[in-house]
């Protein structure tokens, strides 16, 4: 009889301890074949002086020469939450820099889209188009708020698709910083 005792309080321990247990982070994942970072597990870094803020190295370099007509690169992430029964995943606050350059006849376009898999997310799209003489741009693309969220106990994917590409007859350049974003676990209690 008191073996059986201890098994039970085992495992009414065991269920106690996981419900306890607060939402959590899981391992980030790089991919696409234009991420200067190597694609695979990767580092969710804190950004320094923020809570629940992160860099996440989705980044893209490219160089178009003359002789080549189109250049594309992509980067994607993908990080998993977990949450408990009484929480969600608040997704916010997106900043990312980029500079992009164009020669004549020249265009460079980046898109970037976050959100939670299974839906969608608002694209931020820079672009230049050079015309008769070189264009250049640098500037942080931004998305504050919430840009996603989760329902109430449902764990989630957060995602990110990063693209980028230079068309025309001339040179061109673009260069996309570490993306900025916040991502919280908070109580579904109002």
């Amino acid at each position: 009889m008191k073996p059986i005792f201890a098994l039970t309080i085992g495992l009414f321990s065991l269920v106690v301890s996981f419900n306890a247990q607060a939402g959590s982070l899981g391992t980030l994942v790089l991919g696409g074949t234009g991420c200067t970072a190597e694609a695979g597990e990767a580092q969710l870094i804190p950004a320094p002086g923020y809570r629940n803020r992160y860099k996440i190295p989705l980044q893209i370099a490219i160089t178009k020469r003359a002789d080549v007509s189109l250049v594309r690169q992509s980067c994607n992430f993908r990080l998993p939450v977990e949450v408990g029964a009484n929480e969600k995943v608040v997704v916010s606050n997106v900043a990312q820099w980029v500079r992009l350059g164009a020669s004549a006849n020249t265009q460079v376009k980046t898109n970037l889209e976050i959100f939670l898999t299974g839906t969608r997310g608002n694209p931020l799209t820079t672009e230049v188009k050079a015309l008769d003489k070189p264009s250049r741009l640098f500037q942080t693309v931004r998305s504050e708020g919430i840009v996603a969220e989760s329902e109430c106990g449902k764990s989630a994917i957060v995602a990110g698709n990063l693209s980028a590409n230079a068309i025309g007859a001339s040179q061109a350049t673009a260069a996309i910083g570490m993306l900025l974003l916040d991502v919280k676990i908070v109580s579904c209690e109002k």
